[in-house]
């Protein structure tokens, strides 16, 4: 006769918002639960509350097929609505629940659950929106075709415990968005079956369990009801606790938020126009002590004790019974008690969710970055093989690091599948923060790091912040997508441009392509944002960072506004003391076969004269020193692009030149000591690439990951919340 437990589960889905879909049309979100047992899937069962699902969609919301379930399936389907265009935000608010058994044992290891979602689409012809409203159209709903275009699946660790995270359900990089959801689950009971229930599946079983404990009786005797009081009875005690707790913990965040001393007249009808001012104040008003459901009184351990010692089997068994009936009726008020705050203040409840979210992934990711601080005068460093060799060292003791792989983090109980690869996979980032000093004493990392966040304190005017992206060589737009997608996602009152105008020009003279791109940002500024911004970033992809210096002198007019440049792989110091043969013929095949000015410039052979190449003279231009975070990332296994050239290092080699050295030191010289800022960040990525192939061979893999790869975008965006709020 076996035990099950029941697990509830609550979604609040608070809206969809469109990153990069590209097509318009009908979209709507299916929800399932379910986990596994001997093979088996099992689905946990949907259902809502139509008076709350529907209460925001009779206030003026277009619902083009209303939310149902599919019980064929065992899925929760949203409200259909009608996308229109990109960065487009649908709100939803709605409410869905789901519940399930599981098989309870007595070390009591319960399964993992997942949950998923699809994002189904249905295109539209010839058809406006009008067209598609239910009280306009006359076709039939089930004839619209729905196909899934994206997946979501993520896990759920100890949903018995007491689940209560925001969970972002991020839909493929192709049709990137994002479904904001607050997740939530607790176990509510225990049920005992008998073999004919579990048999009729229309029996539901329940608490009564006289049969289940008289079955053990011979057999066990008073010892098993102990045990059984220990494993269950208790940890549905602690699980009504931890319930407790997370209520009033956001019950006075809540409360905390509301207006002091200010009373108001709650209409039946909640005005959505001013969405969470007054709803805060009637969840305040509906949570006095006078009005919380009826917490059933439990046994005290002194009570429990002394049933114990009477060795009684039906008194000791009815009690236990008894017992779990009232902690049961507890977890169930204190959890509608959480379904009605979600429900009544879904804005803040999420909001508070979110931030306790972002910090556990921040220090998820933390494991994965070292961090260094030293000091330079004028913020110059020599770069040698050393640098490499330490940095690789760094890596492989990070890598086996049994605190880094084995240690628990304050984990997160859902978890995104896609988000972390394998420990084995994921990059480790060594961060350099080079302090700006004519002083070689000893550095005391404390006062220095209480500079740097000195510096970067600072209100805006609340304008918007718009980040530039230059693609590479040969590149296009879209290939700083993913980039621009998760940054998105992260910032979203952040406003990005792909720079589209030297997309067929990238074989052209630098300077032409920075003329180029300075016009293309002046006039989304002037034109698209109505000349209000608050701040100006430039994110730069290997040729793309030179194309951004070169552009900085023609956008003065914006110098008080500058405030990230950042690089990817960009040869600021050129070729010049390149290691890697196969890439310099390439190189050179390169510039012979396409006639590229700007490969001539990059290698700096397009005058005789070191001191009248291109990049010589683009030192000396003046832009750098207007921002206030420059940021230079590379990875020592690109050997793409010299590893120092994208740091603005001097190689070792440099100091023994005759010829080409002198040159090279002036030019870092030139960019570094015009620089206002205290202080730069030089990034090494370390990629674990462990297929050796012919990209691998030559660096180009490394050197693509960082337009390819989530992982390190989503690490840094986390990491550095200064640079791109």
């Amino acid at each position: 006769m076996p035990l099950n437990g029941i697990i509830q589960f609550g979604i609040h889905i608070k809206g969809f918002a469109n990153i990069s879909l590209l097509q318009h049309g009908l979209y709507h979100i299916n929800l399932s639960i379910y986990h596994e047992h001997r093979g088996q899937k099992i689905n946990a069962t949907p259902y809502f509350d139509i008076g709350k699902t529907f209460k925001f969609i009779n206030q003026g919301q277009t619902s083009v097929i209303d939310p149902h379930v599919m019980d064929n399936h065992s899925k929760y389907v949203t409200n259909t609505f009608f996308l229109r265009y990109a960065n487009e935000e649908i709100k939803i608010d709605e409410f869905c629940q789901f519940t399930c058994e599981f098989p309870l044992t007595q070390d009591f290891k319960t399964p993992v659950f997942y949950l998923e979602a699809e994002l189904m689409y249905a295109g539209i012809k010839n058809q406006t929106s009008d067209e598609i409203n239910p009280e306009k159209r006359t076709e039939d709903e089930d004839t619209i075709l729905f196909n899934c275009i994206s997946k979501f699946k993520a896990s759920i660790k100890d949903a018995h415990s007491g689940v209560n995270e925001y969970v972002p359900i991020l839909f493929g990089e192709n049709t990137c968005s994002i479904l904001h959801t607050t997740v939530h689950s607790t176990i509510t009971g225990i049920k005992s079956r008998t073999k004919y229930e579990l048999e009729d599946k229309s029996q539901s079983g329940g608490n009564d369990f006289r049969h289940y404990f008289s079955s053990k009786k011979d057999q066990h005797g008073i010892d098993f009801l102990k045990k059984f009081h220990d494993n269950f009875v208790r940890l549905l005690i602690r699980t009504f606790k931890r319930l407790k707790a997370f209520y009033q913990l956001n019950l006075d965040n809540i409360n905390t938020l509301s207006p002091k001393n200010e009373e108001r007249e709650i209409s039946p009808v909640i005005d959505r126009q001013d969405p969470d001012r007054m709803l805060l104040d009637a969840f305040k008003n509906s949570c006095t002590d006078d009005l919380v459901c009826e917490i059933l009184p439990l046994l005290s351990e002194k009570e429990k004790e002394e049933i114990f010692q009477s060795n009684d089997w039906e008194f000791i068994s009815q009690t236990i019974m008894r017992e779990i009936a009232a902690v049961t009726n507890n977890i169930l008020n204190k959890w509608n008690l959480i379904m009605d705050m979600m429900f009544d203040t879904p804005k803040t409840f999420t909001e508070i969710l979110k931030y306790t979210y972002d910090l556990k992934i921040r220090e998820r990711w933390n494991g994965n970055f070292y961090q260094k601080i030293t000091k330079c005068p004028n913020l110059i460093s020599i770069c040698d093989s050393k640098t490499s060799s330490q940095h690789k060292q760094i890596v492989k003791d990070l890598r086996n690091n049994i605190i880094h792989r084995n240690t628990p983090y304050k984990d997160l109980s859902i978890e995104d599948l896609n988000m972390f690869p394998s420990l084995e996979r994921q990059p480790i980032i060594i961060e350099e923060i080079c302090i700006q000093s004519q002083s070689c004493s000893e550095i005391n990392e404390s006062i220095y790091k209480e500079i740097l966040n000195t510096y970067t304190r600072k209100n805006y005017d609340g304008g918007k912040h718009l980040i530039v992206l230059s693609h590479g060589f040969e590149g296009n737009s879209l290939d700083l997508r993913a980039l621009r997608n998760n940054l998105k996602y992260l910032y979203p009152n952040t406003v990005f441009l792909c720079a589209k105008s030297n997309e067929n020009h990238t074989i052209d003279e630098i300077a032409s392509m920075g003329i180029r791109l300075a016009s293309e940002v002046e006039d989304h500024i002037e034109l698209a944002l109505e000349g209000q911004i608050s701040r100006l970033s430039f994110i730069g992809y290997s040729l793309g960072g030179l194309i951004v210096r070169a552009a900085l002198p023609h956008l003065e007019k914006y110098s008080s506004k500058m405030h990230l440049f950042l690089t990817f792989c960009t040869p600021h110091l050129g070729y010049m003391y390149h290691s890697n043969k196969l890439v310099e013929t390439g190189l050179w095949f390169m510039k012979k076969w396409k006639k590229s000015r700007c490969l001539s410039e990059i290698t700096m052979t397009d005058s005789s004269k070191l001191e009248n190449t291109y990049l010589n003279k683009l030192s000396e231009s003046k832009g750098l020193a207007w921002f206030k975070h420059v940021v230079l990332i590379g990875s020592s296994q690109d050997t793409y692009v010299p590893f120092e050239s994208t740091r603005i290092q001097i190689p070792k080699k440099a100091l023994k030149g005759t010829k080409r050295g002198p040159v090279m030191i002036k030019m870092a010289k030139n960019i570094l000591s015009s620089l206002k800022t205290p202080y730069i960040y030089r990034i090494d990525v370390n990629f674990n690439l462990p297929e050796k192939n012919f990209d691998n061979f030559i660096g180009k893999t490394a050197h693509m990951q960082f337009v390819e790869s989530n992982v390190v975008v989503r690490m840094l965006m986390y990491k550095y919340t200064d640079f791109f709020a």
